[in-house]
């Protein structure tokens, strides 16, 4: 019998079901339709979602090249809102990262934009949980949205199968301490009391 890889495996999936694509889970928060709780729960930004190669491609106001990256499958290059670049999330139970596009500067013409190079979502999504979620809310959750737009504290949306909704859930306040004292040395290393990513999220850390 012969054995399978994991993108054949993830290929035959996406082709035998009606599987959501990129854009209809980065536009999906964005309509009334999609979200869950239109009235009371904050409205994404839409995107144009157009094909591109650079941001010279993408010529929506707020929008640059942003590539769609998934582990064992090709990145994929659509016009998203900016400030969107960088968050993370599951599509279809695959891991994925929104890595745009960047426009150096420099003397005279022929300056194009960089493509991101791949990075690792499984990685950075796991990273990201143990931040900001407690009670690992994104377990078994197969279409998942991570927003990066005020540096990951502006929450996550999750999206229901049976309803077609979108659900958004804010950030909780998890301080792990208060004072420095609190925070003795480990495995050598003086640590203190300080707050990463934002102050709602105080953690023991190297003082260096």
């Amino acid at each position: 019998m012969q054995n399978l890889t994991k993108s054949q495996v993830i290929a035959l999936f996406l082709g035998a079901s009606s599987a959501m694509t990129p854009m209809e889970l980065l536009n999906g928060p964005s309509t009334e339709a999609g979200n869950a709780d239109p009235e009371n729960q904050a409205m994404t930004t839409s995107m144009s979602g157009s094909a591109c190669n650079g941001n010279a491609d993408c010529t929506v106001f707020g929008e640059k090249c942003g590539a769609f990256q998934r582990t064992d499958i090709t990145a994929e290059n659509f016009c998203v809102a900016k400030k969107y670049c960088g968050s993370l999330g599951r599509l279809n139970n695959v891991a994925w990262s929104l890595q745009c596009w960047e426009t150096p500067t420099g003397i005279g013409g022929g300056v194009v934009a960089t493509a991101p190079e791949q990075v690792v979502p499984e990685d950075l999504l796991a990273g990201l949980d143990t931040v900001i979620t407690k009670n690992s809310p994104w377990e078994g959750v197969a279409d998942l949205w991570v927003s990066s737009r005020f540096n990951y504290q502006d929450g996550w949306w999750i999206y229901n199968s049976e309803t077609l909704k979108w659900t958004e859930t804010d950030k909780p306040i998890d301080n792990r301490c208060y004072l420095d004292a609190q925070c003795g040395p480990l495995e050598g290393v003086e640590r203190c009391c300080g707050t990463y990513p934002d102050t709602n999220n105080r953690r023991c850390m190297p003082k260096d």
